[in-house]
């Protein structure tokens, strides 16, 4: 004789249905739909003013550029860090705490926008949590000063921030002079006002793959009048703190999320 399972048979498994995730922020892929959409069922009489929309458009594809050139360099600097030694944030999951190690960084993974380091330690942490970069090979105690001229750098640096807080910054750029003072030697990076003069000793290693310095970028400003305009210069420092990340191009500070596009420098002829 046969059997019928009851409603209640806790053999019968039902798979409840996966709620649907809405997209929480509308790309250039979903706006171009929505805007294909929009002109299909448009009324063909009064027909809408694509202007904004093709406006809109043109400044998605500008982000989206500015975005791929970002994340490349970031990558490039994460590469160019295998090798050297950096101290960093590591959370304890067993304690809680937040740890600060050294370490010898011995290899990078990429995950589409994630960017983790791997230390001679043992950890894995993201590439935000490095404090500090210190290549051993480069810079030792028998380096001089006179060594690195004309040679693109990283140097710690401290400064205070609009809140009056010592920040502490990683600086990168070329030493273009050596100065002696008091029998103490100080490179000097950038020219202009805004020039940089750093303790020999806070020079950490010598870079052989600068990531953006000393290249010609692209970058939106505003004239005397307000207006938007874009304007091009050569880098001569990038200052990077936890927060943010800017450029020194044409004796200003330009914030790396205002760039339009990276390339080398063109020779004059």
């Amino acid at each position: 004789m046969s059997t019928v399972a009851s409603a209640t048979d806790t053999n019968i498994l039902y798979e409840p249905e996966k709620p649907r995730e809405p997209v929480q922020q509308l790309g250039k892929d979903e706006f171009i739909q929505l805007l294909l959409v929009q002109m299909q069922y448009q009324d063909p009489l009064e027909p809408m003013d694509t202007n904004e929309s093709i406006a809109q458009l043109a400044q998605f594809s500008a982000l989206e550029q500015m975005m791929n050139v970002a994340s490349m360099t970031e990558k490039q600097m994460a590469y160019d860090m295998v090798g050297s030694y950096a101290t960093y944030s590591y959370d304890n999951e067993e304690t809680g705490q937040t740890e600060w190690h050294t370490g010898k960084i011995e290899f990078v993974k990429t995950n589409g926008e994630e960017i983790m380091l791997g230390f001679s330690t043992g950890h894995e942490v993201p590439l935000a949590n490095v404090e500090e970069v210190i290549n051993g090979t480069d810079i030792t105690g028998d380096s001089s000063a006179f060594d690195v001229i004309g040679q693109t750098v990283q140097a710690t640096y401290e400064s205070k921030n609009e809140e009056g807080t010592i920040e502490q910054q990683l600086i990168e750029g070329e030493v273009l002079e050596v100065i002696l003072e008091d029998g103490d030697a100080y490179v000097i990076i950038g020219t202009g006002k805004e020039s940089m003069k750093i303790p020999f000793e806070d020079v950490q290693n010598i870079v052989e793959n600068p990531s953006i310095t000393g290249r010609e970028v692209t970058y939106k400003a505003k004239d005397e009048n307000g207006k938007e305009i874009e304007v091009t210069g050569v880098v001569e420092y990038i200052t990077i703190t936890e927060e943010d990340t800017y450029v020194y191009v044409n004796e200003e500070f330009i914030d790396f999320k205002d760039l339009i596009s990276v390339k080398n420098k063109t020779e004059k002829e």
